[in-house]
């Protein structure tokens, strides 16, 4: 339950992160994977190699990207009547759980893959009723 993968974050000359994931991680992993397969069979996929790929019509098959993620996230958003959550808006919900269950500056740090404690200083900040 761990892999290796390119980041597009070069600037610290390591182009390559090892990943880690959770058992329930895995199982969706798996189980995508497995509606893959069957997806294959009954439409065209421009990019059959790609782990995550978009699914509506026009774009079937094709990588997901990060503008077609932040479009299905908006999507999401407008259906369940809430405001915008992007990418980072998880990512940042994600760190501030973390702190808030007990974890430190450093398991933030670790777990969001940060380069340095200060990066990590935002998700730490409790607001209103939690402090």
């Amino acid at each position: 339950m761990k892999a290796i993968i390119k980041t597009e974050k070069t600037r610290y000359n390591n182009a390559f992160e090892q990943i880690f994931w959770s058992d329930e991680t895995n199982d969706a992993l798996k189980r995508w994977l497995e509606k893959r397969e069957h997806l294959k069979k009954t439409m065209h996929f421009k990019e059959p190699d790609a782990l995550f790929t978009r699914l509506a019509q026009w774009y079937a098959g094709e990588r997901l990207t990060n503008r077609a993620l932040a479009e299905v996230l908006k999507s999401w958003s407008d259906r369940a009547g809430i405001p915008y959550q992007n990418a980072h808006s998880y990512r940042h919900g994600t760190g501030h759980r973390i702190v808030k269950g007990g974890g430190s500056g450093p398991d933030v740090m670790n777990i969001l893959r940060h380069k340095s404690l200060a990066s990590s200083t935002p998700y730490v900040k409790m607001h209103g009723t939690e402090v």
